[in-house]
């Protein structure tokens, strides 16, 4: 009987031999943990969601075409080295806020007075989203805010590179297209 071969779900080029094995990617350095293709929330072993992953492998590609986990592992960190979130000042209307050192990202997240949770995430005009969570689903709102952190880090590494930084933004309003709602900043 032929064994299924499963393809990294990020770069594409490696054959794992089977699901959740935690082999590791040779070529993007994915652990194929067996969780995470959802999106939004981060997994064990690569300590971020799919799609910031995969964004970031993008992003590395296209700095070093010849790119390869196994043989540039420094190039990986250099996306994170400089862009560093802060604490945004604390008001009583928000659980988490965070602003990028140099001040071209926001994010945060609020509870709103009628039940639901907004989560809401800003870079340097290209991107401006306000996601509504039902105020019951803190876990998944957390992760969410974890997620678009590290989406908005690794579209800040691609701001030498316009065509890229447009179409992860895009990508971003695409994935919570159904979460997304207008939101004037008031707590009704």
């Amino acid at each position: 009987m032929k064994s299924k071969v499963i393809m990294c779900p990020i770069c594409g080029e490696h054959h794992f031999t089977s699901e959740n094995d935690h082999e590791i990617c040779r070529i993007c350095g994915w652990e194929n943990e067996g969780f995470g293709t959802d999106g939004f929330f981060p997994t064990g072993a690569n300590h971020v969601s799919f799609h910031a992953y995969k964004m970031r492998y993008r992003l590395l590609k296209r700095i070093d075409h010849t790119y390869r986990w196994i043989s540039k592992p420094d190039l990986w960190n250099q996306i994170d080295s400089d862009f560093e979130w802060l604490p945004a000042p604390v008001t009583t209307s928000h659980v988490h806020s965070e602003l990028s050192m140099d001040s071209v990202a926001h994010v945060a997240w609020f509870y709103r007075w009628r039940g639901d949770q907004i989560v809401r995430a800003t870079y340097e005009g290209i991107l401006e989203v306000n996601i509504s969570i039902p105020r019951g689903e803190r876990e998944k709102a957390e992760s969410i805010y974890d997620s678009l952190k590290n989406e908005i880090r690794v579209m800040h590494a691609a701001k030498d590179y316009p065509d890229m930084l447009n179409k992860f933004a895009d990508e971003i309003k695409e994935r919570y297209q159904p979460f997304l709602v207008e939101w004037d900043g008031t707590f009704d």
